[in-house]
């Protein structure tokens, strides 16, 4: 017989519903939600020089403080959707989702101020993949992989995908209008496409594409 942790383990958490509470399981969500929400203000907040791409405040308190606070305050010890999950279903939401990714930075590329906004951010494909994915990285591993994965068991699937989109918008609010009004959405369907194939890195693969081709559109 498989167990709900394996199936969960193997992209099946779309079923998930939410679990009753362990002894000393309430006091660990509150501490992992209180201390996940000062690790994103952190990062979003704190603005020590970088020493390179991958040590600066929003990898250390986005993705390393994090991954320790999933490890040690949730159930998903040896998974946060860290692995692949269902391989299967990955690839059929890279078939449907990149288009669809590529389509929806098409409409948004239009507002002039879109535009303005990354015009001075273009480079070659290959440059913007590389200045781009320690921001994706940080925004998949704490939101949607951290945060929603640690919040599934306890909350189920449509409450935690609904509390890990809240600071995916919240940290757009610097960002053109149409991008921060569009997060919203976004991050509520990359939290579904994450339960839906027990990984983040299905829904990691579309926001790099959509990002780089939209700086790619404005800087055209």
């Amino acid at each position: 017989m498989v167990s709900n942790r394996d199936s969960l383990g193997r992209g099946e958490t779309g079923r998930s519903a939410a679990q009753p509470p362990r002894p000393g399981e309430e006091l660990r969500l509150a501490a992992f939600v209180a201390l996940m929400a000062l690790a994103i203000a952190a990062s979003e907040g704190l603005g020590w020089p970088a020493c390179g791409p991958w040590v600066d405040p929003k990898t250390v308190f986005g993705i390393a403080v994090p991954l320790l606070l999933g490890l040690g305050l949730t159930q998903r010890r040896r998974w946060l959707g860290l692995g692949l999950g269902s391989w299967r279903r990955g690839l059929g939401a890279l078939a449907a989702g990149v288009p669809l990714a590529l389509l929806a930075m098409l409409v948004l590329a239009s507002s002039d101020e879109v535009q303005s906004h990354y015009a001075l951010h273009g480079a070659a494909p290959a440059a913007l993949l590389i200045r781009y994915l320690p921001g994706i990285l940080q925004s998949e591993v704490c939101f949607r992989g951290v945060l929603l994965f640690g919040l599934l068991p306890r909350l189920g699937a449509p409450l935690a995908v609904a509390v890990a989109a809240l600071p995916y918008a919240l940290v757009h609010l610097d960002k053109p209008l149409a991008e921060a009004l569009g997060s919203v959405p976004v991050g509520l369907a990359l939290g579904a496409l994450a339960v839906w194939s027990g990984s983040l890195w299905w829904g990691a693969a579309i926001h790099l594409a959509g990002a780089v081709f939209l700086t790619l559109l404005a800087a055209s």
